[in-house]
């Protein structure tokens, strides 16, 4: 059975370079999101990908109570 068919759901969080943005939203979906949601994120050009969050970004998030430690960028494909 998919997940459309067991009624879950993924959900993949874009922006330019999954270096900032993209990271944050998908955390934070992930935590708030509905439960059972498959969360991803990745970003529309390959620049950062295999690369950490921004160490700002990382530093922000924590402040939130997000750990992006672990995050490596990863870029769209079809």
């Amino acid at each position: 059975m998919s997940a459309a068919q067991a009624g879950s759901r993924r959900v993949l969080v874009v922006c330019l370079g999954n270096h900032c943005r993209s990271p944050l939203g998908a955390a934070a979906l992930a935590r708030h999101g509905p439960p059972g949601t498959e969360v991803r994120s990745a970003g529309l050009a390959g620049k950062h990908q295999g690369r950490p969050a921004h160490p700002a970004m990382i530093q922000a998030a924590a402040a939130l109570g997000y750990d992006l430690a672990g995050h490596l960028g990863a870029q769209v494909t079809a």
